[in-house]
């Protein structure tokens, strides 16, 4: 870091379940925030600035959080409505860009926030399996009839990872090969393999016991029906409630922390939620499809200079 980052940080904030208001005593303390880099990273090309971080805190480069922020980002467009008591560092442009937070509201956050709880439950889906049949050998290429060194090029292999079943499909029709589908059904048994050990070596060991006693990751549906209520409200008020005290649920998040639900009823609220979000999203008169990017770039214009023009 080649410039003072307290210096130029104009928005700090404690953010995750102490700001939700449903933290537990071990819980973290993660901060996020915002900064205005010197001209020599606006204007130059010898240095470069993204973002900072360190421990649980993380600062933005004012520019990527306001891509971030324009797209509805549920981890970063948050930041504009902490609640003030969560507010660790403030000045005048962290005030004039909450005072425009609404520019960035749209109703694309039908898919970020949804998004964001989908790939939840798609975590605990995946949890789930491995508790109930854990994963305990090793897939080898003999299991699958295959010699022991792939004819495949390694090119081939990294696009046959990153490719879904559909891609694949498309890019070789129904002509695949015997042979390419045994390379396929071993690289798919060995990822979910290394995915396992991984998720089985670096498990909190509290959030393991809660997981083996109730049957599915509690700290993954708590987010998963915080992000989905949150979306809902977004959708129908224009705003986001980041306190869940304020919202009203911020007990019942605490509970199913705690392993109150069933994954049965989780699955099926989760599933009715996603129904009424997306009539909600095809109904919404209280936000725009997309954000005014013009003029988010004019408030973005405003606070750098206004900010170089004071330090």
């Amino acid at each position: 870091m080649h410039f003072d980052i307290e210096k130029h940080t104009i928005y700090e904030v404690l953010t995750g379940s102490r700001a939700y208001g449903f933290a537990r005593e071990d819980s973290d303390y993660d901060y996020k925030g915002i900064a205005i880099p010197p001209l020599d990273t606006l204007y130059g090309f010898a240095y470069n600035f993204e973002q900072y971080e360190q421990g649980e805190r993380t600062i933005y480069d004012i520019r990527k959080f306001f891509n971030l922020a324009k797209d509805c980002n549920p981890n970063v467009i948050e930041l504009l409505w902490i609640p003030d008591k969560c507010v660790k560092t403030r000045s005048v442009w962290s005030d004039l860009l909450r005072e425009n937070r609404h520019l960035f509201l749209s109703t694309k956050a039908r898919f970020t926030f949804s998004g964001y709880a989908i790939a939840q439950l798609k975590r605990i889906q995946v949890h789930r399996k491995w508790l109930l049949n854990p994963v305990e050998k090793e897939p080898l290429r003999e299991d699958y009839n295959l010699p022991s060194v792939s004819s495949l090029s390694t090119t081939v292999r990294n696009i046959l990872k990153a490719s879904t079943k559909e891609e694949i499909e498309s890019m070789f029709g129904f002509g695949t090969s015997d042979y390419l589908k045994k390379e396929l059904a071993y690289m798919q048994s060995r990822s979910n393999w290394e995915k396992y050990q991984e998720w089985r070596t670096s498990r909190n060991p509290s959030r393991f016991t809660l997981e083996e006693k109730y049957g599915y990751d509690c700290k993954h549906a708590t987010h998963l029906v915080r992000l989905m209520k949150m979306c809902k409200e977004i959708l129908t008020m224009g705003t986001i409630i980041v306190d869940r005290a304020e919202a009203g649920d911020a007990h019942l998040l605490q509970a199913i922390r705690e392993g109150i639900w069933s994954y049965d009823y989780l699955i099926k609220w989760a599933e009715e939620q996603e129904r009424e979000i997306e009539e909600l999203y095809n109904t919404c008169t209280v936000l725009p499809k997309y954000p005014d990017v013009e003029r988010l770039n004019d408030v973005c214009v405003s606070l750098i200079n206004n900010f170089i023009g004071e330090v």
